[in-house]
């Protein structure tokens, strides 16, 4: 039978090489959808948890004596263990909200983690005399800061499942959860570890869960290896969704393009249909504003609704004197052709009389006579139609 030192370093060793299958299929992940980060993020924390327990597989090999190698050893354990905790936060947060990470965040997650390891590199060297002590000086806050790292990790993968169903977020979110609770267990058992030295009370009710001997049995060592298998299999399946997402989005998109040139096309017709219609507007314009130009009738073309004035024939100005600049609207050729008040309204009257028989469709062609002043003074007497 297998002792407890030997449990613990074929469990560390078995997780170091399920670990680095994720690792390789992480970057594996990042070079084939470089666009999404949260893959780069993880691949670093799990590149970090793989330089974690190889360093711990050779600490163990060096025994409990700190010497100078085991002192490095456990600096880039601690250092690499703590560098984890940041980097699986920052790929739950691009994973949340996919955007660049801020610079100020990186950094300062980061410079955390490196006081941190080292903060705990001089505890742990403080109780070296004692190495069960040691070791969990070292591990403990490093424990509960991973487990909340994961249960954050675990929030944002359950929240992705809420939002659309999604299978691979749904087991990636429950793998993290157990493995959260193994952290914490870890946690439980160097905290009462730290309290019995240190004289602290320990709550009863926790006693058998930080069981540290419990803890390097192989039901919990198996939870860890299970824990790394089912995070494995979410990143697989993460990748089938993404995979799936994307052709879905490149095939959308590809209908988008077809019916933009369908549109496009449609777009052409109706502009070259438009032009031509305005090609024929302005040569039947151009047609009338010819024949009203050389009409032996004097003619005054007006817009509605304010009768301004667009066109006075040549026949006209030669009658009246009056060109386009002397009346712009109807409204001022009234009082310079009839400067009377009261004949004014007359003419109006009749005016509006002639307009109104021609406005029910009547065929027969009305006139009326009025005397018009001139722009010199004189008066004419005019037919009007």
């Amino acid at each position: 039978m297998l002792t407890a030192s030997e449990t613990l370093y074929l469990s560390v060793n078995i997780q170091l090489l399920l670990t680095v299958f994720l690792v390789v299929l992480l970057w594996a992940l990042y070079v084939r959808l470089r666009r999404f980060d949260f893959f780069r993020w993880w691949a670093l924390a799990w590149t970090a948890f793989a330089v974690y327990l190889g360093t711990a597989t050779i600490s163990l090999r060096v025994g409990p004596a700190w010497t100078p190698l085991k002192a490095c050893l456990v600096f880039v354990l601690l250092l690499s263990g703590f560098l984890e905790i940041p980097l699986l936060v920052f790929g739950g947060l691009s994973w949340r909200a996919p955007h660049k990470l801020g610079r100020r965040l990186f950094w300062t997650g980061l410079c955390l983690a490196v006081v941190a390891a080292s903060v705990c590199f001089v505890q742990g060297f403080y109780w070296r005399d004692i190495p069960v002590a040691s070791m969990a000086v070292r591990n403990l806050s490093r424990t509960f800061a991973l487990a909340l790292a994961l249960l954050f990790c675990f929030g944002v993968f359950w929240r992705q499942f809420r939002f659309d169903r999604s299978l691979a977020a749904a087991i990636t979110g429950i793998f993290c959860l157990a493995y959260a609770i193994d952290q914490l267990l870890y946690f439980l058992a160097f905290a009462e570890v730290v309290s019995k030295y240190w004289n602290v009370p320990f709550p009863p009710v926790l006693h058998e869960l930080a069981n540290i001997e419990f803890l390097s049995h192989n039901r919990l060592l198996f939870l860890d290896l299970l824990d790394t298998c089912g995070v494995c299999l979410g990143m697989i399946l993460l990748l089938v969704e993404r995979y799936k997402h994307t052709e879905s989005e490149l095939e959308a998109s590809q209908q988008r393009s077809l019916g933009l040139a369908a549109d496009n096309v449609s777009l052409q017709r109706e502009i070259q249909r438009r032009l031509r219609s305005e090609k024929k507007l302005r040569q039947s314009e151009e047609l009338s504003r010819q024949i009203v130009q050389h009409s032996p009738a004097a003619m005054l073309v007006s817009r509605a609704p304010n009768e301004e004035a667009l066109l006075v024939n040549a026949r006209f100005t030669n009658l009246f004197g009056y060109t386009l600049e002397d009346c712009h609207n109807v409204s001022e050729w009234w009082p310079l052709a009839y400067p009377d008040p009261e004949y004014r309204k007359t003419i109006q009257t009749q005016w509006q009389t002639l307009i109104d028989k021609a406005n029910r469709g009547c065929t027969d062609i009305e006139t009326m006579e009025a005397r018009v002043r001139c722009k010199d003074g004189s008066f004419r007497y005019i037919e009007f139609h």
